[in-house]
């Protein structure tokens, strides 16, 4: 019989992300309901250190009383990213980055048990070699429990803490690469997208903004986009994918361009590296009627562009294809955030045409908990086009709520896509607790917790108990994107 396993796990953003004050990052919680907290410093750990000075921090290990005994692994990891900033913990055999502070920081204990409401404090040792001369170093201690057996899933509660090792006395390198530059598909009237891959090659983290420019044949600047810093900086010797959005309103006449791309570090704006490609634009074509033409060839009909009289014919009627695109709503950020911390907050919504072509004013809906807690309105908006609305004061109701949001409440707005206007996140007293998947209304898709990157308050990512699982018979078909899990005979 094949078992499914779920890591549940929560990240602590590092403290790169967010500025790091004693306790302000306590508890943090995975589901089932582990948690840790920092006892002599903050967390997630972040430190100024020497070469060859040696520090140690103690944080506390809990078990909500309401959960399972656990048999509790702490382990110190490598500090790996993935392309959208995430966090993944790193063997010791894929750790070969010369920025790891795996090999000689240590956890102890190493294992231990704990019952429901019961606590273990562990001490997190760091030992830097005097011979280190690099900018920064980085670890992860990872916490995990034993596999626990609840009907049919495998649960692995897991929490990961990022080390943060500046050390003093060295200089910091902020140097990049733009190891790839490409744009998708582009045709006339519609919107394409600009990605970049980009390494950071220097010996610190730090985060990036981003400016993509189109130019025509002769070198103008046709069409700018410029990006928001990257939430989560990237570490040494790992790369970051960076995307620019251009509108269908661009409007480029079908011809050949060069997108530049331009990366920046955010802090001081220093221009990291930049690079360029050319891409062509085309025209959205469709199958034409070849022409009637009597006395000339009259084929209109190759991809629906040319009318069809490319000769003396009298009757040579060809299609010319029109732009297939409609409107798209999404919600494409939703931030709660505390007016009286653990009682009262407002919620900021950002809805965002992504579709073709512009859409007539909309409805945004808010449930909480399942009920409808209000309801506003969107004005209308062109493609590419956004509205921030911010709703609320709402009351915090039994240590959490599960907060639904969802463009074109009404479902009056023909779209591309009716699958994902809504966006559901959990907010409770640790700020954001876990994210869950866009679905649409009446779509029928599943809730299920993924990695979220718009943070108000804590870096809690995966693991809320209410949205844990369904049935498993029939899983493995769809759900590999968003749990990470093996299968056992």
């Amino acid at each position: 019989m094949k078992k499914l396993i779920i890591i549940i796990a929560a990240s602590i953003l590092p403290a790169f992300l967010l500025a790091t004050v004693p306790g302000l990052f306590s508890p943090v919680y995975a589901s089932p309901g582990l948690y840790a907290k920092g006892i002599s410093d903050g967390i997630p750990i972040s430190v100024e250190l020497s070469p060859g000075e040696s520090r140690t921090f103690v944080m506390e290990v809990g078990l909500e009383e309401d959960d399972d005994p656990l048999d509790i692994t702490a382990e110190i990891k490598g500090f790996g990213q993935n392309l959208e900033g995430g966090i993944v913990e790193l063997t010791a055999a894929e750790d070969s980055s010369q920025y790891s502070a795996r090999g000689f920081t240590t956890v102890t204990p190493a294992e231990f048990h704990l019952e429901p409401g019961e606590t273990q404090e562990i001490e997190v040792k760091i030992d830097v070699p005097s011979n280190t001369g690099k900018g920064g170093l980085y670890a992860v201690v990872h916490v995990s429990a034993d596999r626990e057996d609840q009907g049919g899933v495998t649960m692995v509660p897991a929490l990961d803490i990022p080390i943060l090792c500046m050390v003093t006395g060295t200089q910091v390198s902020k140097t990049g690469e733009i190891t790839q530059l490409e744009v998708s598909d582009a045709v006339q009237g519609q919107p394409f997208e600009a990605v970049a891959l980009f390494d950071n090659t220097g010996n610190y983290h730090y985060k990036v903004t981003t400016e993509f420019n189109v130019q025509d044949e002769i070198g103008a600047v046709v069409g700018t986009v410029s990006t928001l810093p990257t939430y989560f900086s990237i570490i040494p010797t790992f790369s970051r994918q960076l995307e620019g959005k251009f509108p269908g309103e661009l409007n480029l006449p079908p011809g050949v361009y060069i997108l530049k791309a331009e990366v920046f570090e955010e802090e001081e704006d220093i221009l990291l590296d930049e690079a360029t490609v050319t891409f062509t634009v085309g025209l959205d074509t469709g199958n034409g009627d070849d022409g009637d033409g009597d006395d000339g060839e009259g084929d209109g009909g190759e991809g629906g562009v040319s009318g069809g009289n490319t000769g003396d014919g009298d009757d040579g009627e060809g299609t010319i294809a029109e732009l297939d695109t409609i409107a798209d709503l999404v919600i494409s950020s939703l931030s709660p955030e505390w007016i009286d911390r653990g009682d009262t907050y407002n919620t900021v919504i950002t809805v965002k045409n992504i579709g073709g072509e512009g859409c007539p004013a909309s409805s945004v809906v808010v449930h909480i908990d399942d009920t409808l807690a209000e309801a506003v309105s969107c004005p209308a908006l062109g493609s590419g086009g956004s509205d921030t609305i911010t709703v609320g004061p709402f009351t915090l109701s039994d240590g959490e709520d599960v907060i639904k949001v969802c463009a074109d409440g009404d479902n009056v707005i023909e779209e591309e896509n009716e699958n994902n206007n809504c966006e559901e996140v959990v907010w409770g007293l640790s700020g954001f607790v876990a994210g869950i998947g866009g679905v649409g209304i009446g779509s029928g898709a599943p809730f299920w917790p993924i990695l979220i990157g718009s943070l108000s308050g804590l870096g809690v990512f995966l693991g809320i108990r209410r949205f844990r699982r369904r049935e498993r018979e029939d899983e493995e078909e769809d759900e590999e994107g968003e749990f990470v899990y093996q299968e056992l005979e």
